[in-house]
């Protein structure tokens, strides 16, 4: 495992710490996925970035860290050699059977907030192939309508004691 990585999620250094070039240079992305991460990099940090403080909130986070304390594989990961806290979702359905509908909808909302900013769409628009920019440019103001879930998963890194 690179450096970099190691630092974060082995040795539970302070984000802070290591260098997001490093980082980036570390993951081997394709070159255009590169290129959009080392953009990314140079932007500030409201232009690539969206915080939303206590989106979900105490309870559901409680309900999350339950399911991964319940469904730990005993196995042990690949990269850190450690318990795999990793609790994996296969429908929306069940992670809002895990933590309900209010807050799925609120995690789906999260492209129409980034979406809103037409820095941050500006920013990532590497990303995004050229007639569908056009497309973008010619409308900015219209948002994303809905998240497209690829994979969902919720993942715990802990240190060695």
């Amino acid at each position: 495992m690179p450096m970099p990585l190691r630092r974060l999620i082995v040795c539970g250094e302070e984000p802070t710490r290591v260098s997001a070039a490093a980082v980036v240079h570390a993951l081997r992305l394709p070159l255009s996925q590169f290129r959009s991460a080392a953009k990314a990099l140079v932007a500030p940090t409201d232009d690539v970035l969206l915080r939303v403080p206590g989106l979900l909130n105490t309870a559901e986070c409680a309900l999350i860290r339950r399911a991964l304390d319940a469904g730990v594989n005993m196995n042990k990961d690949s990269v850190d050699g450690l318990p795999d806290y990793q609790l994996d979702m296969r429908s929306v359905a069940e992670l809002e059977e895990l933590i309900g509908t209010a807050a799925v909808q609120r995690l789906q909302h999260l492209p129409q907030l980034f979406c809103a900013s037409q820095r941050r769409a500006a920013a990532m628009c590497d990303a995004v192939p050229p007639e569908e920019q056009q497309r973008l440019q010619a409308t900015p103001a219209q948002p994303a309508t809905a998240l497209c879930i690829w994979q969902m998963f919720a993942r715990r890194y802990a240190k060695q004691r």
